[in-house]
């Protein structure tokens, strides 16, 4: 470590990311050597706003009784009655959700608002005899992949 005379250490590094939504404005994540401190909007005017606020955590798991339609904070998903996972095609591309029956005999259908799951419109998991299936599925931008 460098100290700077009087000073103390040097401030820490800083990583700035920055992407474009679908109407031009950039949005800015800023991450000093640890979780992001703060983030904002920058506007095609030029004009900058931030907040202190810290962004959504991602939720690892949750627990869904009935029919569900996953948050972008969403990872895993424990459906543990029949139902529907719709998926979002409005999220960014490499959403990833990880979606599981834990119901003892139940049939959770997974399907897209837009494109398909593996060239299929569609896609049913249904528990029995002593199985309990799950899915990985990942968002392209157009449709959904299961790995």
């Amino acid at each position: 470590m460098v100290f700077r005379e009087g000073l103390g250490p040097p401030p820490p590094q800083q990583a700035f990311v920055r992407w474009n939504d679908p109407i031009g404005n950039q949005l800015i994540a800023r991450n000093r050597v640890g979780p992001i401190s703060s983030y904002g909007i920058m506007f095609p005017d030029g004009t900058i706003i931030t907040s202190a606020a810290q962004p959504v955590e991602q939720q690892p798991l949750i627990t869904v009784t009935g029919n569900y339609e996953p948050l972008a904070a969403n990872y895993k998903i424990l459906m543990s009655a029949s139902g529907t996972v719709t998926l979002n095609s409005s999220l960014p591309a490499g959403t990833t959700f990880v979606i599981k029956n834990t119901s003892a005999s139940g049939t959770v259908t997974v399907h897209p608002t837009s494109g398909l799951i593996d060239d299929q419109s569609s896609f049913s998991m249904t528990s029995g005899f002593g199985q309990l299936p799950s899915i990985e599925v990942t968002f392209d931008g157009t449709n959904w992949w299961i790995f």
